[in-house]
């Protein structure tokens, strides 16, 4: 009671209950109005009978008035977010800590109200509800280019984002302004409390998995790669699809080592037909060709030689099922020219016995009729030839199976010989007499042994 009899003796509450009517946004923004420094008696008979409304927005005028010019962007840049972390604020007006601390300060007696935190170490603000529709409507007044700001927050905020609340998108927007920042921990926590708050959730998931695989490009950190990669794994699981999901899992895999893994992504993303596939294709043929020479390091060449023809494949079909420019099919070219370098390189090499060098040459010579042009794929057909007759000599019973191949294996080279069309004449000519002499040298020792050719 006494506390009351005091109010009424500095405060007349009849006038302002007259002036107001009993509206509570009224008489807040009178208030407001006596707080920035119109005299009690002035501020009610100038809007008494007016619109609360009017009296709040000239209440709005003058508080805006004593802003600084970094503080009215900051309001009105949380104004158009509707909630957001000062990381966030940070990065849309490009203000540095000290500035954004000191417009905080100016702003929280006044506009900013505190909005559910997810971690203490990122606070988080909101425009009360009743001020936010005025600031948008006096907008040009904050600041200079309005429709600037907001594409900027537009670029910097995820687009599309669907969770079971929009505390989803708010947890994943928070977390991608602490990536920007480098503050991977803070961002990791800030969506497992909200996954913790909402339970699984696709979108969450995935975010989880890009800070854990940013994290370990950054400080090469295994293990975060290796957390990465399960989290896309749970998160596909959880049925997300977009696009992003299968680019940074592929990337994990890769960074893995972990060719089978990247290409198990590859069919993923082209069975769910993730647009472009022939990207897609490509990135499969690249994960094939380091599948491949895994399988040749760990001394399986044979394998390895099985995994550079698909990877021929899978560029070849890219080339024939999409359009793509001249530049992109010399690219792909060059590509499969390498690849298949590698190949012939391999067949030679694996040419330790007869068998090996059977079908080295049934390989090679089915590359060269796939397209494979160069004479050094011609010229090596016929030295895998000669190691065949070679290795035939040596064995110690030369059976009817080993003329047969030679035979065979003969017809087929010297066709591929004949059939090429080399630089010069006299290289042909000279290809095709040692092949003769080859086989009439083999044919001679076959006679010399007593075994019918």
């Amino acid at each position: 009671m006494a506390f009351c009899s005091v109010i009424r003796r500095h405060f007349n509450v009849t006038a302002y209950r007259e002036a107001t009517e009993g509206s509570p946004l009224f008489t807040e923004s009178i208030f407001r109005l006596i707080k920035l420094g119109i005299p009690r008696n002035k501020a009610i008979a100038e809007w008494k009978g007016k619109l609360g409304e009017e009296v709040r927005m000239a209440a709005l005028h003058r508080e805006i008035s004593k802003l600084s010019l970094e503080a009215r962007r900051v309001l009105l840049a949380c104004t158009y977010m509707g909630e957001s972390a000062n990381v966030e604020l940070k990065q849309v007006t490009g203000y540095d800590d000290a500035r954004m601390t000191k417009c905080i300060a100016e702003l929280r007696s006044l506009f900013l109200l505190n909005a559910p935190e997810f971690i203490k170490e990122v606070p988080r603000f909101k425009v009360p509800g009743n001020t936010t529709r005025l600031i948008i409507e006096i907008e040009k007044e904050l600041v200079a280019d309005p429709s600037s700001l907001k594409k900027t927050i537009q670029k910097l905020r995820s687009k599309g984002i669907r969770g079971k609340t929009a505390r989803v998108g708010e947890a994943i927007n928070q977390g991608v302004a602490l990536l920007r920042e480098k503050r991977f921990k803070d961002a990791i926590k800030t969506i497992e409390v909200c996954m913790k708050q909402i339970g699984p959730n696709p979108d969450l998931m995935l975010m989880l998995g890009r800070c854990n695989f940013e994290l370990s490009i950054e400080k090469d950190d295994h293990t975060a790669n290796t957390t990465a990669r399960q989290y896309f794994k749970k998160a596909y699981d959880l049925g997300q699809r977009k696009s992003r999901l299968y680019e940074w899992w592929h990337q994990s895999e890769i960074k893995a080592d972990h060719a089978g893994g990247a290409i198990e992504v590859c069919n993923l993303a082209i069975n769910d037909n993730i647009i472009p596939i022939s990207d897609w294709k490509i990135k499969k043929a690249y994960s094939l060709h380091k599948l491949a020479w895994k399988h040749i390091n760990n001394g399986n060449p044979s394998e390895g030689l099985r995994e550079l023809k698909k990877s021929v494949t899978e560029i070849k079909e890219t080339m024939q099922q999409t359009e793509t420019s001249k530049f992109e099919i010399d690219t792909y070219k060059n590509v499969i020219d390498r690849i298949n370098m590698e190949r012939i390189e391999l067949l030679e090499q694996l040419c330790r016995s007869f068998e090996e060098c059977e079908h080295s040459l049934e390989e090679l010579i089915k590359i060269i009729k796939a397209g494979e042009n160069r004479i050094i794929a011609v010229t090596t057909v016929a030295d895998i030839f000669y190691k065949m007759i070679l290795i035939i000599k040596n064995e110690p019973v030369i059976g009817s199976h080993h003329i047969m191949a030679a035979r065979n294996r003969f017809q087929d080279t010297i066709y591929i010989i004949r059939q090429y069309n080399f630089p010069k004449i006299e290289e042909k000519i000279n290809l095709e007499n040692k092949m003769e002499s080859t086989l009439q040298d083999f044919i001679s020792f076959l006679t010399e042994k007593g075994i019918r050719p």
